[in-house]
């Protein structure tokens, strides 16, 4: 119970992004609490024993004590609400205006600035040093000397002397002065301390800062993404001290796993559930919980950490997954952006990895393509060329020669025997390559006629010896070789396909004949006459199953 309340009354709720502010609001807080404790025990040590021993009741001590104490209090609201301002100067008019009023009627109601009160002065002046800015500082200081310049003014013009006995006020001025030191000393040593601690974060965040930078180029190296984040948490945990930090990666159903599954860790956060990490997902914003929240927004904590933070981890509009951070102790507002820097370095990484082993899978499929393009290629090649060999081969084999020649002049192509090739013509057929000679005299040029990669034989060419051949001539008679394949094969498919008609017309037409007869032996004799017809034949025999002619023969409409 105790602890709920310590914990309620001395943490700051609200979070300050200036690290400054943050600072300030944190002593107001302290300032206001010891305050109103300073405040209570004084009312119950000093003014009422006061009015009840002199039978005087001091109203404006009373009033005074009751302003500061509410004053306190809507400070104390307003820094928990993130009005920090308007909490400061409600505070420390309050603390100046309950101060002054005790120069201004400190004695019997006179003003005074000879009493152990004039010690109060130096609260507000404190208070603003180290809450406000310069020019605060020096309005509080002005308006604490202007009152005490009218008191004292005031008090010297008062002649009548005033008795006192000293027994009865040591109690009471020692109490003044301890309270005025003690809020004092308190003022002083949250701000130091305070100060201290806000310059030791300052340090170890730029520390955390940089090693983040450095992350980025130590994850820009690794192209495996198990590996990557195992790296990245590993390094993080000893960074930060942070036991509990873990990478929820979203799946395809929108659902959170863990990268690195431990069995101290839950595995699978689903995205309706009410916990940071499932909401950091949703909203896509940095999101903190601790052990004073409602259990369902912690419910993924592990029994020993009391903070937690989810920072979204986003590239453009998609979620690649959530940072979850958890801790002892509460985070800082510089601890959560540097939280969040740490998810944009991993989620930049993460998005590397899969883009570099989405290009590598594409490349290798695109060369496994290729290479078996290449393969069908070179199948269909090979056997094209398989076949324009083997059909020319058949071709001119079909004619009963194993090769044709002509000689060609000026006048006409004379078909000549081509068994006794030249040896240049050899070489050139066995080569497939154009070479050029001079024999008797004369140059003579021997190009192959290709089609398809395939020879289908060669032409010479004899030019004077004294007239020089061109790279241009060469090229236009490697031309015209390839035409003359180009026109060969047309011939040679014209040929074809004008045999493959005949033949077809010759099979229609017998076949026309012989499905007009209706006896066997018509039959027989038709296609006999019509085999001579279509093959040249001199003699055709005809040979049936002997069981066919002894079956007998359908009836005729006469005999039925």
């Amino acid at each position: 119970m105790m602890t709920r309340i310590r914990q309620r009354l001395f943490t700051l709720r609200h979070t300050y992004s200036n690290p400054l502010d943050a600072q300030r609001a944190r002593i107001l807080l302290y300032l206001n609490i010891a305050i109103i404790t300073m405040t209570v025990i004084s009312v119950l040590l000093l003014q009422i024993p006061d009015s009840l021993s002199s039978g005087i009741v001091d109203v404006t001590g009373f009033i005074s004590s009751a302003i500061v104490i509410v004053a306190a209090f809507f400070s104390y609201t307003f820094i928990q609400n993130g009005k920090l301002n308007r909490a400061i100067w409600i505070m420390l008019l309050a603390i100046a205006a309950g101060t002054l009023s005790a120069i201004l009627f400190g004695n019997n109601g006179t003003p005074t600035v000879s009493s152990s009160v004039v010690i109060f002065l130096t609260i507000p002046i404190v208070a603003a040093g180290v809450l406000l800015s310069r020019r605060g500082l020096l309005i509080i200081t002005a308006l604490t000397l202007v009152v005490a310049a009218v008191a004292a003014i005031i008090q010297s013009t008062i002649t009548q002397p005033v008795t006192y006995i000293p027994a009865r006020l040591a109690i009471s001025d020692y109490a003044i002065i301890a309270i005025s030191v003690l809020v004092i000393i308190a003022i002083l040593l949250a701000f130091f301390g305070t100060l201290q601690r806000v310059a030791t974060e300052a340090i170890e965040v730029n520390k955390q800062r940089q090693w983040v930078n450095l992350l980025g180029l130590e994850l820009a190296t690794i192209d495996n993404e198990v590996e990557l984040l195992s790296m990245a948490l590993g390094q993080a945990r000893r960074v930060f001290n942070q036991y509990f930090i873990e990478v929820y990666l979203t799946n395809d159903e929108g659902n959170l796993t863990n990268a690195v599954i431990s069995w101290q860790r839950i595995n699978t956060i689903r995205s309706i559930d009410a916990n940071i990490v499932a909401e950091a997902a949703r909203s896509r914003i940095l999101l903190t919980t601790s052990l004073r929240d409602e259990e369902a927004r912690r419910t993924h904590m592990a029994a020993s950490t009391s903070y937690a933070a989810a920072a979204p981890m986003i590239i453009g509009t998609d979620l690649i997954a959530v940072l979850d951070v958890q801790g002892a102790q509460p985070f800082s507002q510089n601890e959560l952006d540097t939280f969040q820097q740490l998810a944009d370095q991993i989620a930049l990484a993460i998005q590397r990895v899969r883009y570099t082993n989405e290009l590598q899978t594409q490349v290798l499929d695109h060369e496994k393509t290729i290479k078996r393009l290449q393969n069908q290629m070179q199948d269909y090649s090979h056997t094209q060329n398989q076949n324009v060999s083997d059909v020319w081969g058949g071709y001119i084999s079909g004619r009963g020669k194993q090769a044709i020649g002509y000689n060609l002049d000026s006048t006409a192509a004379e078909p000549v025997q081509a068994t006794d090739l030249p040896s240049g013509l050899v070489s050139t057929l066995q080569s497939g390559q154009m070479e050029v000679a001079t024999q008797n005299g004369e140059q003579i040029i021997n190009v192959p006629i290709k089609f398809r990669d395939t020879n289908l034989g060669a032409m010479s060419f004899v030019v004077p010896a004294d007239q020089p051949l061109s790279e241009r001539q060469l090229e236009v008679a490697t031309t015209v070789a390839e035409r003359l394949a180009q026109a060969l094969e047309n011939t040679r498919l014209f040929e074809q396909s004008q045999s493959q008609a005949l033949r077809e017309r010759k099979a229609s037409e017998v076949a026309t004949a012989l499905i007009g007869a209706t006896d066997v032996r018509v039959v027989l004799n038709m296609a006999a006459e019509q085999f001579k017809d279509a093959l040249g034949a001199v003699n055709t025999r005809i040979f049936i199953q002997p069981e066919t002619l002894m079956e007998p023969l359908a009836p005729t409409q006469q005999e039925k």
